[in-house]
Protein backbone atom coordinates (compact mmCIF):
# COMPACT_ATOMS: atom_id res chain seq x y z
CA UNK A 1 0.00 0.00 0.00
CA UNK A 2 1.57 3.25 -1.15
CA UNK A 3 0.87 6.66 0.33
CA UNK A 4 2.33 10.14 0.09
CA UNK A 5 5.53 10.57 2.08
CA UNK A 6 4.90 14.26 2.69
CA UNK A 7 1.25 15.19 2.24
CA UNK A 8 -1.84 14.39 4.32
CA UNK A 9 -4.32 12.06 2.65
CA UNK A 10 -7.91 10.97 3.00
CA UNK A 11 -7.44 7.49 4.51
CA UNK A 12 -10.59 6.20 2.79
CA UNK A 13 -9.68 7.07 -0.83
CA UNK A 14 -7.89 4.51 -2.99
CA UNK A 15 -6.63 5.10 -6.52
CA UNK A 16 -7.22 2.49 -9.22
CA UNK A 17 -7.04 2.29 -13.01
CA UNK A 18 -10.78 2.09 -13.72
CA UNK A 19 -14.04 0.70 -12.26
CA UNK A 20 -13.18 -2.81 -13.51
CA UNK A 21 -9.77 -2.88 -11.79
CA UNK A 22 -9.96 -5.52 -9.01
CA UNK A 23 -6.53 -4.81 -7.49
CA UNK A 24 -7.62 -2.91 -4.38
CA UNK A 25 -10.45 -5.34 -3.60
CA UNK A 26 -8.11 -8.35 -4.03
CA UNK A 27 -5.53 -6.67 -1.81
CA UNK A 28 -8.06 -6.07 0.97
CA UNK A 29 -9.53 -9.56 0.67
CA UNK A 30 -6.14 -11.10 1.43
CA UNK A 31 -5.61 -8.89 4.50
CA UNK A 32 -8.16 -10.83 6.54
CA UNK A 33 -10.88 -9.33 8.66
CA UNK A 34 -13.64 -7.11 7.38
CA UNK A 35 -13.34 -5.20 4.14
CA UNK A 36 -12.92 -1.53 5.05
CA UNK A 37 -15.29 1.11 3.75
CA UNK A 38 -13.46 2.98 1.00
CA UNK A 39 -13.98 5.20 -2.03
CA UNK A 40 -12.15 4.74 -5.30
CA UNK A 41 -10.80 7.37 -7.68
CA UNK A 42 -9.66 6.39 -11.14
CA UNK A 43 -6.39 7.53 -12.68
CA UNK A 44 -6.34 5.26 -15.79
CA UNK A 45 -2.67 4.25 -15.74
CA UNK A 46 -0.02 3.29 -13.20
CA UNK A 47 2.20 6.37 -13.46
CA UNK A 48 -0.83 8.64 -12.99
CA UNK A 49 -1.72 6.56 -9.92
CA UNK A 50 1.81 6.97 -8.55
CA UNK A 51 1.71 10.74 -9.15
CA UNK A 52 -1.75 10.89 -7.55
CA UNK A 53 -0.43 9.08 -4.47
CA UNK A 54 2.53 11.46 -4.27
CA UNK A 55 0.17 14.45 -4.51
CA UNK A 56 -1.96 13.13 -1.65
CA UNK A 57 -5.06 12.22 -3.71
CA UNK A 58 -5.28 8.88 -1.90
CA UNK A 59 -3.52 5.59 -1.31
CA UNK A 60 -2.96 2.83 -3.86
CA UNK A 61 -1.85 -0.74 -4.21
CA UNK A 62 1.29 -0.37 -6.32
CA UNK A 63 4.06 -2.77 -7.32
CA UNK A 64 6.92 -2.10 -4.94
CA UNK A 65 9.54 -2.04 -7.70
CA UNK A 66 7.78 0.94 -9.32
CA UNK A 67 8.07 3.13 -6.21
CA UNK A 68 11.25 1.78 -4.60
CA UNK A 69 13.31 4.83 -5.51
CA UNK A 70 10.59 7.47 -5.39
CA UNK A 71 11.13 9.70 -2.33
CA UNK A 72 7.59 11.12 -2.70
CA UNK A 73 6.08 7.73 -1.80
CA UNK A 74 6.16 5.66 1.37
CA UNK A 75 4.95 2.11 1.87
CA UNK A 76 2.33 1.57 4.54
CA UNK A 77 3.80 -1.50 6.26
CA UNK A 78 0.69 -2.14 8.34
CA UNK A 79 -0.61 -4.23 5.42
CA UNK A 80 0.67 -7.58 4.16
CA UNK A 81 2.21 -7.42 0.69
CA UNK A 82 0.35 -9.05 -2.16
CA UNK A 83 2.54 -11.14 -4.43
CA UNK A 84 1.59 -11.33 -8.09
CA UNK A 85 3.61 -13.50 -10.47
CA UNK A 86 5.31 -11.86 -13.44
CA UNK A 87 5.47 -14.05 -16.51
CA UNK A 88 7.64 -13.81 -19.60
CA UNK A 89 5.67 -14.74 -22.71
CA UNK A 90 6.99 -14.96 -26.22
CA UNK A 91 5.96 -16.85 -29.33
CA UNK A 92 7.64 -20.18 -29.93
CA UNK A 93 9.30 -20.18 -33.30
CA UNK A 94 11.79 -22.41 -35.09
CA UNK A 95 14.49 -19.73 -35.14
CA UNK A 96 15.37 -16.83 -32.85
CA UNK A 97 17.72 -14.07 -33.95
CA UNK A 98 20.78 -13.29 -31.85
CA UNK A 99 19.01 -10.16 -30.61
CA UNK A 100 15.91 -12.14 -29.56
CA UNK A 101 18.06 -14.70 -27.71
CA UNK A 102 20.02 -11.94 -25.98
CA UNK A 103 16.81 -10.13 -24.95
CA UNK A 104 15.26 -13.33 -23.56
CA UNK A 105 18.47 -14.14 -21.65
CA UNK A 106 18.67 -10.64 -20.13
CA UNK A 107 14.99 -10.66 -19.13
CA UNK A 108 15.31 -14.06 -17.47
CA UNK A 109 18.48 -13.14 -15.60
CA UNK A 110 17.84 -9.52 -14.59
CA UNK A 111 14.08 -9.14 -14.13
CA UNK A 112 13.74 -11.11 -10.88
CA UNK A 113 16.18 -8.80 -9.09
CA UNK A 114 14.70 -5.69 -10.73
CA UNK A 115 11.23 -6.67 -9.56
CA UNK A 116 12.56 -7.14 -6.02
CA UNK A 117 14.27 -3.70 -6.33
CA UNK A 118 17.65 -5.16 -5.42
CA UNK A 119 19.72 -3.66 -8.22
CA UNK A 120 19.90 -0.09 -9.54
CA UNK A 121 17.76 0.76 -12.54
CA UNK A 122 20.00 2.59 -14.90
Amino acid sequence: MARSAELPIDEHVYLDHDPDDPTTAKFFSMQGGNLPDYRRSYMDEIYAIIDGVALGFGQAVVSRHLIARDPRIQVNDSFRSMFVPVLLHYHKQPFYTALQRAAIKELRERCPALLRSEIPLG
